[in-house]
């Protein structure tokens, strides 16, 4: 944490620990929607269409 903050909220410094910990808790939502959305996917994946036979258009974004 930023030194000047410590005091400013008065918070403490956080042992190695404790960050491994708060990383955990905060990387864990996303892993759960990613691993629930790998099976929406499908096997191509994010990197388009698998199947030569049955080219898809391109996305336009609009």
């Amino acid at each position: 944490m930023v030194p000047f903050t410590q005091r400013v909220f008065d918070v403490p410094a956080h042992s190695v620990l404790e960050w491994v910990t708060i990383v955990a808790l905060a990387l864990t939502p996303v892993t759960v929607i990613e691993v629930f959305n790998w099976p929406k996917r499908g096997s191509s994946g994010r990197m388009g269409n698998s199947d030569p036979e049955n080219p898809k258009p391109p996305h336009t974004g609009s």
